[in-house]
């Protein structure tokens, strides 16, 4: 408690103490509240270990706070607009540029522009040039039983005025899908420190920054340390996103759009790079030759 000037009765000291409010510690005298500007925070900060969430918190209307100030220099917004329309999509809007070059190093560990570009044509073609964040086919009906493990969450929850036991369904959220629980679960301890994103997966699509750290979180986790990837190999990073279905499986004329999409934004993103489709693609050694040889 401050000290009050000499003077005052045992009254008016016992009057200030029953109207003073506490403010971070101290008491002082009552005063109207005034605005306060919201803490900043440090990405260690942002990333911290935090209780686990209530299922009445509004999750999405607190995460912003954290955004912290990494923007990359490997690439610029004119250079993110032009390499999304080389490859006849829409030019994005300018918050997910901000997104993009924010998390690009400081979450998703990309260094280099080459590496910059493959994530960039990787998560055009997933997300449909930046304008789906949801599985195409679930978004209306959340497609379940196609991804139900033992890992999935339920709680009881009133629908239409009855308690209904209602199970979380984990299809394709975000830029760079995320699918199946154990995965939600593993991207949300690693980025907020607790299992928020496990109990309420829509957050992965309806948050714009959310969507794009588990993006991240997906190419670092799973694409970034992938053999080949470092060496440039853009089929590796295909591979270790939908090997299975398109570099074994029945869809390889996807794998081989994928391959044309990252042509285009490579000659924007790093023009004097030579694209290489090792890693998924048939190596046409007359072709990549011709290439190389292009850009000499």
């Amino acid at each position: 408690m401050r000290f009050l000037p000499f003077g005052f009765g045992v009254a008016a000291l016992l009057v200030a103490a029953v109207h003073a409010i506490p403010i971070e510690g101290v008491y002082v005298p009552h005063t109207p509240p005034r605005a306060r500007s919201p803490p900043s925070r440090t990405i260690v900060q942002a990333l911290a270990p935090r209780a686990a969430p209530s299922s009445n918190v509004n999750w999405a209307t607190i995460m912003r706070p954290y955004e912290p100030n990494n923007d990359t220099t490997l690439i610029d917004c004119p250079t993110f607009n032009a390499a999304v329309a080389s490859a006849n999509y829409p030019v994005p809007n300018p918050g997910q540029c901000h997104d993009f070059r924010e998390y690009l190093t400081s979450q998703g560990a990309i260094s280099t522009t080459q590496e910059a570009a493959m994530f960039l044509a990787q998560l055009l073609w997933e997300s449909n040039g930046l304008r789906n964040k949801e599985e195409i086919g679930c978004a209306n009906n959340a497609c379940p039983g196609r991804y139900v493990t033992d890992l999935d969450y339920s709680s009881i929850e009133t629908v239409d005025g009855k308690k209904t036991n209602v199970t979380q369904q984990y299809y394709g959220r975000g830029y760079i899908q995320l699918t199946w629980a154990t995965n939600y679960l593993a991207a949300s301890k690693d980025i907020f420190g607790d299992d928020r994103l496990w109990r309420n997966p829509s957050l992965v699509a309806t948050d714009e920054v959310t969507a794009w750290r588990t993006t991240f979180w997906f190419w670092k986790k799973n694409v970034h340390g992938t053999s080949g990837v470092q060496s440039r190999h853009f089929g590796a990073a295909t591979n270790a996103i939908n090997g299975a279905l398109e570099c074994t499986g029945s869809d390889y004329s996807k794998a081989q759009a994928r391959y044309d999409l990252y042509t285009k934004v490579l000659a924007i993103v790093s023009p004097d790079a030579t694209p290489n489709p090792s890693g998924c693609y048939p190596v046409d050694t007359v072709a990549l030759n011709a290439s190389a040889d292009s850009s000499k």
